[in-house]
């Protein structure tokens, strides 16, 4: 079987043209693997860069307000310490003067109770000798007793 030439050269274009066609695009495939190595090369540096410049930076403000941080603290520390102090020798004054006026009112106080208790003992026994008396005239006025079973 023959095939006319017209058919083979259309073949022949049509496969160089496929040919070509895929060796454009390998081309096209390459370069742009190229170009985005190249970017990414280009990106990794950039953001390593951009990495250890805010690493610094965040060290730096850490350290400067670890710093502060520091000092606030120790001024703090110092002015609870020293408002303690004056508050507990204040306390502590209070306390004294509390602990003497307590002491000076409970000795007047245990020196009238003693007192009353003194008098109201005294009452007590006046009274006491008042009705041994009442008793005895009562006795005097109401005469012996009547006794139930006659002498022998």
């Amino acid at each position: 079987m023959l095939v006319p030439a017209e058919i083979i050269a259309t073949l022949g274009i049509g496969v160089t043209l496929l040919v070509s066609m895929l060796g454009g695009f390998a081309w096209l495939i390459g370069r742009m693997d190229a170009k985005f190595d190249v970017i990414g090369h280009t990106l990794t540096a950039r953001i390593d860069g951009v990495d250890s410049a805010l690493t610094g930076r965040i060290e730096r403000v850490e350290s400067k307000l670890t710093a502060r941080i520091d000092g606030v603290e120790s001024r703090l520390t110092a002015r609870i310490d020293g408002v303690e102090s004056k508050l507990t020798a204040r306390i502590d004054g209070v306390e004294s003067r509390l602990t003497a006026k307590i002491d000076d009112v409970e000795s007047k106080l245990t020196a009238k109770m003693d007192g009353v208790e003194s008098r109201l003992v005294d009452r007590i026994g006046a009274v006491e000798h008042e009705l041994v008396e009442v008793k005895i005239a009562l006795a005097r006025i109401e005469g012996p007793r009547p006794q139930f079973v006659a002498p022998r």
